[in-house]
């Protein structure tokens, strides 16, 4: 990679890593759909929770603007195949950040 696509690369991850990137809590709401994804699904258990947390940003997404400003798209960034399958079955929009762009 060209020192110039270096940098511009780079600046875009400090951008997203600041202003789009959000750091959800662990509690019950956002591990609420764990028991029904470990039995419905052959996740791993910290698959399962990265799974229900991103379930719940996207219901809590859906059902108050107070929660997210405008038209959000929620992203979900894995690179496990099962975890993506399982993902996109549950309506999530899927990308694998290793993938070349």
């Amino acid at each position: 990679m060209k020192a110039n696509d270096f940098e511009l690369v780079r600046k875009a991850f400090v951008h997203d890593w600041l202003y789009s990137l959000k750091v959800l809590e662990m509690n019950a709401a956002t591990l609420a759909a764990l028991p029904d994804l470990v039995e419905h699904h052959p996740l791993k258990g910290l698959d399962a929770a990265h799974l229900s947390a991103a379930l719940w940003l996207r219901d809590m997404c859906l059902l108050t603007r107070d929660f997210a400003a405008g038209d959000v798209v929620l992203e979900f960034g894995v690179v496990d195949r099962r975890l993506a399958r399982v993902a996109t079955a549950c309506g999530l929009k899927v990308f694998n950040p290793e993938a070349s762009a």
